[in-house]
């Protein structure tokens, strides 16, 4: 007998759909169909009534769990500052490109 490597008919068969995912595909069906809420849905809901009745520490609970679903993720973003002449000592070249006029670089060092 042969050991290792590749065996005849070994392990799921192609196109073969595993319980976890015929359970999913239900439970979105059903929510699709408004027989369940999506859980977003429940965390908002929550929110908006703990509101109602006052109690703001379920509000901001449900509000800080729900957020990252409903809002995007502000992204850091890199600003690179180069220091440039005043405008009294720029040539008209110069004077130009930074307001825009001239489509070619300058080089103002």
């Amino acid at each position: 007998m042969e050991h290792g490597g590749k065996r005849e008919r070994a392990g799921r068969p192609k196109g073969a759909v595993s319980k976890n995912k015929i359970a999913l595909d239900e439970i979105k069906k059903e929510i699709e169909e408004g027989k369940q809420l999506a859980p977003v849905a429940v965390m908002v809901w929550i929110m908006n009534k703990s509101l109602e009745e006052g109690r703001y520490d379920i509000t901001l609970d449900a509000a800080s769990k729900a957020a990252p679903y409903l809002h995007a993720k502000l992204v850091e973003s890199k600003a690179e500052i180069t220091q440039m002449k005043r405008p009294d000592q720029m040539t008209d070249e110069e004077l130009n490109y930074v307001a825009g006029y001239s489509t070619t670089s300058v080089n103002t060092e």
